[in-house]
């Protein structure tokens, strides 16, 4: 069985790390959008890789789990990435921000 999972990139003109809602990009993993083991994830993060190339970058789908408040990423590199800059606590994501 396929896990959920959310697209996410980085955006080129500051680093921020960002999450795909469906139709923009949101510096926010609670407003991305879910995916559920859907069969185009690859052909949806090229056409996005293409469609964005001036904008974002390393774009690529992550596992998450449901549950809380928020989707939350299983590899724990992708949760430090949602949640902001680890040297600087002022400037995490919020209530959601959890590793």
């Amino acid at each position: 069985m396929k896990k959920p999972n959310v697209i996410t990139g980085q955006r080129l003109n500051d680093g921020i790390v960002v999450f795909w809602t469906g139709d923009s990009w949101v510096e926010r993993i609670d407003r991305a959008q879910v995916r559920e083991g859907d069969e185009s994830l690859a052909s949806t993060v090229e056409s996005l890789k293409l469609e964005h190339r001036n904008s974002i970058v390393d774009i690529y789908a992550i596992d998450v789990e449901i549950g809380g408040e928020a989707p939350r990423p299983v590899r724990f590199r992708e949760r430090l990435r949602s949640v902001g800059p680890t040297v600087r606590p002022d400037l995490n994501r919020g209530e959601t921000a959890k590793p």
